[in-house]
């Protein structure tokens, strides 16, 4: 056989192997997403414990934010495997991501509103509240400062979630791409 009718091997995209460029930032976002969603709920499990130990009802922003961010790390956990289609198609995992994505943005641009406006050397170690728009009033005593610090990380965090999950998205939709040019040109050369 000559190398000019020598054809390319066959992407097997049922393998459990990252394909390539897009497979391989699939399970570096993978892997992040996971890990800054274990620290989300660490430091919003936080939150709600210095407000129910200082006799106030928690936020109910932080509670739904705690809620949807556990369904994240379970569908994260679910589909780590996502750069393959053996157990899930493509077009589910980058619409999942999508979904998962729109209500952290909106989430991170309603926290980052009064944030943006905030420092927290400025901020009274005795108390500190927030009004969030649309998500009410979060306010903690005792530890000012603290809840400041800890509020600007869980922001960057969100973030960075939300670039994350942009990334796993984009990723899934490229490889579901590539797999449909894969069978259009196996289509064609069948023909």
């Amino acid at each position: 056989m000559s190398s000019s009718t020598r054809t390319a091997p066959l992407r097997d995209t049922m393998s459990l192997r990252p394909q390539g460029f897009y497979g391989y930032a699939f399970v570096f976002a993978r892997t992040a997403e996971i890990m800054a969603l274990i620290a989300v709920v660490g430091l919003v499990g936080n939150f709600i414990f210095m407000m129910t130990s200082s006799k106030q009802r928690p936020a109910a922003s932080l509670v739904v934010t705690l809620i949807f961010t556990c369904l994240a790390i379970l569908w994260t956990s679910c589909s780590w495997n996502g750069y393959s289609r053996r157990y899930l198609p493509y077009g589910a995992t980058w619409f999942i991501d999508v979904l998962f994505l729109v209500p952290f943005a909106t989430v991170t641009v309603l926290l980052g509103l009064p944030l943006s406006t905030t420092t927290c050397r400025e901020v009274p170690n005795a108390s500190f509240s927030l009004n969030i728009p649309a998500g009410g009033r979060i306010s903690f005593t005792g530890k000012g400062q603290e809840a400041c610090i800890k509020l600007f990380a869980v922001w960057g965090i969100l973030m960075g979630i939300c670039a994350l999950f942009g990334i796993s998205a984009l990723s899934a939709g490229l490889l579901q791409l590539g797999e449909r040019q894969l069978g259009d040109a196996l289509q064609d050369a069948r023909e």
